[in-house]
């Protein structure tokens, strides 16, 4: 009997356990780190983000999650990555400034500028648990340089938009904010072309089934 009680009591708390898991969001912190993106190269604007994104994880809860990476390229000889869970002990205001490091030092070259930029497959290559409300902040000019858009200059043109999702509606219940679209190393792209990122982004990530927030001057 007591063995039958103990392997109830459990099944129970494993069960409860996956249960509050699953109403614990990420805030998954995506970074640019190809060569036309400013933060590169720029301290005053790798402040300006950091800062941005230190705002939003200390609105996390305690049991919620942080996902840092950077992206450019597919290979992973340049990757950066911190995983973190607010606990107690582990103080969202602690994984702030750890991030916040992490951001401003990149235009210290603590990451090399990588060739292309593959947003897309960032965005889907990622694991999302989009029914407790993930969040996900890409710091990115937002030109997609990857093989899912051949000639960037069109896109920016607005000749040719974003491809389809490779799965409609992954992103259903998650967030998606973009900072710095239309930024680049030298500048900023005119505002006819920033427009038609911002298009291009808004109906890619209407199809995802994310609610999304694209902002030029974060």
């Amino acid at each position: 009997m007591k063995q039958i009680l103990s392997i109830i009591l459990t099944v129970f708390v494993v069960t409860l356990s996956s249960a509050n898991a699953a109403n614990y969001k990420t805030l998954h912190i995506g970074v640019d780190v190809s060569g036309s993106n400013p933060i590169v190269t720029s301290k005053p604007y790798a402040i300006i983000i950091a800062k941005r994104v230190a705002k939003q994880i200390m609105a996390l809860n305690i049991g919620d999650s942080v996902s840092f990476r950077t992206f450019g390229h597919l290979d992973l000889d340049n990757l950066q990555q911190y995983d973190v869970r607010i606990t107690r002990r582990i103080r969202a205001a602690a994984v702030a400034k750890r991030v916040v490091v992490l951001i401003i030092s990149i235009p210290d070259g603590r990451v090399l500028p990588q060739g292309s930029t593959e947003i897309i497959s960032h965005l889907e290559w990622t694991e999302y648990n989009c029914a407790a409300g993930d969040i996900l902040t890409l710091a990115t000019d937002g030109i997609e340089t990857g093989s899912h858009v051949p000639n960037p200059d069109k896109l920016l043109n607005g000749e040719v938009q974003l491809p389809t999702p490779m799965v409609e509606g992954y992103l259903s219940g998650c967030t998606v904010t973009i900072l710095g679209i239309g930024k680049t190393a030298t500048g900023s792209w005119p505002s006819v072309n920033v427009k038609n990122l911002i298009k291009a982004w808004q109906k890619y990530l209407k199809a995802a089934g994310a609610t999304s927030k694209i902002l030029p001057n974060p």
